[in-house]
């Protein structure tokens, strides 16, 4: 887990779901570990996660962030969201 802090300011706690942390993840966030099917080969599953938010269960694919904002709420980003509205917290 890093922490970053988002474009207002604030500090977030966030985890890049990997299939080497759906697991870890999933745990942190009280998440349900689902599998995805690729739309183009039905042979082809990924773990991915449904994440309670704010705004309701959000799907967290493979590459996605979790993030845990400074209220304990839960959200989920996609990687180009995420890098450009978020700096690492410098230590």
């Amino acid at each position: 887990m890093e922490y970053y802090l988002n474009d207002l300011g604030y500090q977030v706690q966030a985890m890049h779901l990997s299939e080497e942390l759906v697991t870890v993840i999933s745990v942190w966030c009280g998440a349900v570990v689902v599998e995805e099917i690729d739309p183009l080969d039905d042979t082809k599953r990924y773990p991915a996660l449904n994440v309670q938010t704010k705004e309701g269960v959000k799907r967290a694919s493979l590459g996605d962030y979790i993030l845990k904002h400074h209220d304990g709420s839960f959200d989920v980003k996609t990687p180009n969201h995420f890098m450009r509205n978020h700096r690492p917290l410098e230590p």
